[in-house]
């Protein structure tokens, strides 16, 4: 497989370049009611398709945990980084983690930068 690609074949996956300040700032703007109106922001979480026991898949964002505990957020991946951004409300926090790594042949893949978010939520908050 070529580790060549076009990265305007991936549209909106791959043609916007942002840090992960950026990504923060729009994560937590999207994900705390300040993009949407309140009912659509309501609505991203109201009904959420489980994937595992611990995530679900609302409208456009992945659910953990619930109350207090509830970490809303999104991933993406595509050959060269994989990244992930996560908002808890209660806290009014919001993480972004950024890989570099191959897909399919990386252990640098969703998992990974899940494990790494957590890691980084218990050492910032004190959290799990």
């Amino acid at each position: 497989m070529s580790r060549y690609y076009k990265p305007s074949a991936i549209d909106a996956a791959g043609n916007m370049v942002a840090n992960s300040q950026d990504v923060a700032y729009w994560g937590r703007a999207l994900l705390s009611g300040q993009v949407l109106s309140a009912d659509s922001t309501e609505e991203q979480v109201a009904n959420p398709i489980p994937l595992t026991t611990d995530i679900a898949y609302g409208l456009g964002v992945y659910v953990f945990g619930s109350g207090d505990d509830l970490e809303l957020g999104h991933l993406g991946s595509v050959n060269g980084n994989t990244s992930w951004m996560g908002h808890r409300p209660s806290d009014d926090a919001t993480l972004v983690v950024m890989a570099n790594g191959w897909i399919e042949d990386s252990p640098y893949g969703s998992e990974y930068i899940l494990e790494v978010s957590d890691a980084l939520w218990e050492t910032v908050l004190g959290v799990d």
